[in-house]
């Protein structure tokens, strides 16, 4: 099946890399920031499935996961990304919309 892009979704990737000030789009999808990620083991998906999600616009599924909670922002990811995209601050970003939004953790 082929998945068509909707206006919304790239309007959830624009919001997400204004507000991080990073360009998520550019995004390898090495997965090198979820293996250099101490708190990997303990969430519901890696931070390169969420770079993956934002992408798609999957705005839902990310705001209600685990994992932008648990960040540390210790920017292990940041750090590994041959990138330079600033993952600990697209986290920050999707928690600061989570709030807004007030969205409750998925079961």
């Amino acid at each position: 099946m082929t998945e068509v892009l909707e206006w919304k979704n790239i309007e959830f990737l624009r919001e997400i890399e204004k507000r991080s000030g990073t360009n998520v789009s550019a995004c390898l999808q090495c997965h090198k920031c979820s293996t250099g990620c101490p708190i990997a083991p303990d969430t519901d998906m890696y931070s390169s499935q969420i770079m993956r999600m934002i992408n798609l616009g999957l705005e839902k599924e990310i705001l209600q996961s685990k994992a932008i909670w648990l960040c540390a922002s210790c920017e292990s990811c940041t750090t590994r990304c041959p990138m330079s995209i600033k993952i600990a601050d697209v986290m920050d970003s999707l928690r600061i919309l989570a709030i807004e939004q007030k969205v409750t953790l998925a079961d």
